[in-house]
């Protein structure tokens, strides 16, 4: 079965990015591979077109950019939301799901999910009172390693920090979200945060939340988790993926009817399948994916594992799969079998 992947920067001003000008582009055949593979009949845009258009040569790396720290929160010693002042068009790039940006600079810098974005005079902005007004963006940051430390060292000290992006790839299938369809979402700790940037898209269309709220504390959860309505669960990281003879795994056998009994009632009352959200690590993403029955390839779930350069320089993230395709996952925004 051969492996389809789409790339977030597709069709986009990164592309043709510098993958194609070394005739590693995955999902376009005509330099990689020597002929054109699309489906017949493909209505999107021609990368190898914007290639030949864009004089053989690729558009150049995005530019890294300094904004003003408008605030730091701590809600804890490791749990940190950084405010960050951010143009109109920054800003609104940032809304997109699945956004996130490299903060720091060389080999300091750190992917982040951009977990708010906050457009001057909506009802949003307003509500929280920031000194000064205006558009801006927020991160969240877990402070553990050396990285970690020095951008919070940097934020506590400095009036600016340094940003690239921002970079589409933080949810695997971000493009199989359907506003038709209701929502539901498991998520743990860290893991929301590209989430939390999408609560107006949820809306009401939200069909049910389960949280885990391990790393972070109630005062965050008041300040940015609402409207979201969620039920507080357990994920028990001594379960490994093993069922007890209760048959009790991530959590408690409640979980698993309450999930099948919302996908179920889904369907039942709307006639389709609801958008699932797994804002897990990657460990439980597949855990609760072969719990639930569910297909990752339908799933939308957190890009962590290959966050890395988001440009698909770097090669950290990049394997090769059954048919010699080397993927930059990374640039990777959906997977899928056909």
């Amino acid at each position: 079965m051969k492996m389809e992947y789409v790339c977030t920067d597709r069709g986009t001003a990164k592309c043709p990015c510098a993958l194609m000008a070394a005739g590693q582009c995955y999902t376009c055949g005509m330099l990689s591979r020597g002929k054109c593979d699309c489906r017949a009949g493909w209505q999107g845009v021609c990368p190898y077109n914007e290639y030949v258009q864009n004089g053989g040569k690729a558009q150049p790396v995005p530019a890294g950019r300094a904004l003003k720290i408008r605030k730091v929160e701590d809600f804890s010693d490791r749990l940190k939301v950084l405010t960050l002042e951010a143009p109109l068009g920054l800003a609104l790039a940032c809304s997109r799901m699945g956004s996130f940006v490299l903060v720091g600079e060389g080999e300091l810098s750190l992917p982040l999910s951009v977990m708010e974005t906050v457009l001057a005079g909506t009802e949003a902005e307003l509500a929280g009172a920031e000194a000064g007004g205006g558009t801006c963006i927020r991160l969240c940051l877990d402070v553990t390693g050396p990285k970690s430390q020095a951008l919070d060292r940097a934020a506590e000290s400095g009036d600016r920090l340094w940003i690239r992006g921002p970079f589409f790839s933080g949810l695997i299938n971000a493009e199989k979200f359907d506003p038709r369809r209701l929502s539901l979402v498991i998520g743990r700790g860290m893991a929301i945060m590209p989430l939390l940037n999408q609560k107006n898209l949820l809306g009401s269309g939200l069909l049910a939340m389960y949280l885990d709220e391990n790393k972070l504390t109630a005062d965050f959860l008041a300040r940015y988790a609402t409207p979201l309505a969620y039920r507080q669960v357990t994920l028990d990281e001594s379960a490994a993926g093993e069922a007890d003879a209760a048959g009790s795994v991530c959590g408690s056998d409640e979980l698993v009817v309450l999930v099948r009994g919302d996908i179920e009632y889904c369907r039942q009352q709307t006639g389709l399948a609801p958008n699932i959200f797994l804002m897990l690590s990657p460990y439980y993403c597949r855990l609760l994916a072969e719990r639930f029955d569910l297909d990752l390839a339908q799933v939308i779930y957190p890009n962590h594992a290959n966050i890395c350069c988001g440009l698909g320089l770097c090669g950290a993230c990049s394997h090769t799969d059954a048919d010699g395709v080397t993927v930059r996952a990374c640039k990777c925004s959906e997977i899928s079998s056909c």
